[in-house]
């Protein structure tokens, strides 16, 4: 089954965004790289297992902050680096054309992002020392 092209609209959309964000203060606990965990567009949702069978590897869609305060994504191959703002539990990503808002969860090992209609949740990885 063919990939939603939604999706690939809004990869290039979060990866713009987060390429041109000027970084105001570092997420202190969001040190980690956070992989797909579910993708929700027009009330179906797509979660865990279910990622591949639809052609999304979640191990190819990552964001990543490091204890610099700085941001990376991959969106299938599409890469992208990035500053990054914490208000509360909410993260801002913006450009000279849109603003993007994320949600962290309290313990920080949950970020969802929206876009045009679709809902990406990226969770948290282990870290080696854990």
């Amino acid at each position: 089954m063919k990939k939603p092209r939604i999706l690939t609209a809004v990869a290039l959309i979060v990866i713009a965004a987060f390429m041109t964000f000027g970084c105001v203060k570092k997420l202190a606990g969001m040190e980690g790289k956070y992989i797909l965990d579910s993708v929700t567009s027009s009330g179906i949702s797509v979660t865990g297992d279910e990622l591949p069978t639809y052609g999304w590897d979640p191990n190819n869609y990552t964001i990543e902050f490091t204890q610099a305060g700085d941001f990376s994504v991959n969106l299938n191959g599409e890469k992208g680096e990035a500053k990054y703002e914490l208000e509360g539990n909410t993260l801002t990503i913006k450009d000279m054309a849109e603003t993007l808002e994320a949600t962290v969860n309290e313990d920080k090992t949950e970020v969802t992002i929206t876009a045009n209609g679709v809902v990406m949740v990226f969770t948290k990885q282990a870290s080696e020392e854990d």
